[in-house]
């Protein structure tokens, strides 16, 4: 049930880039296991599936903690300045995830036509 919503929204969030014929197939692994084909491969792709769905919920929960920090600052500079502070992490956060992200699959998808 949470990876059918995590598909869902992370559907929506690239609405726009799917339309286009483009988009990022980001599933969550309903099991991990080393059985049946491609063993330590199906194991790395679920691992690191989770791991970077952990991180860009992680980074998208910081925007959204960065913005009720702003809000409810009441007007001291100091409160809102360390809200815009952790937006400003919380985007480079975001930006490290899914360079590293097209990285791996780039390194992977080169070994995989150089192996072959």
């Amino acid at each position: 049930m949470i990876a059918d919503m995590f598909n869902l929204i992370l559907a929506k969030a690239t609405a726009a880039d799917v339309v286009s014929g483009g988009g990022i197939d980001i599933t969550l692994p309903d099991t991990i296991s080393l059985k049946g084909d491609g063993g330590l491969t199906k194991l790395w792709t679920d691992v690191s599936g989770l791991v970077f769905a952990f991180l860009a919920v992680m980074a998208f929960g910081g925007i959204i903690y960065s913005g009720i920090m702003m809000i409810t600052s009441g007007g001291d500079a100091t409160k809102f300045a360390a809200g815009k502070k952790n937006l400003i992490w919380s985007i480079i956060g975001i930006v490290i995830v899914v360079l590293s992200y097209v990285i791996l699959v780039f390194v992977g998808k080169l070994t995989l036509e150089v192996i072959k």
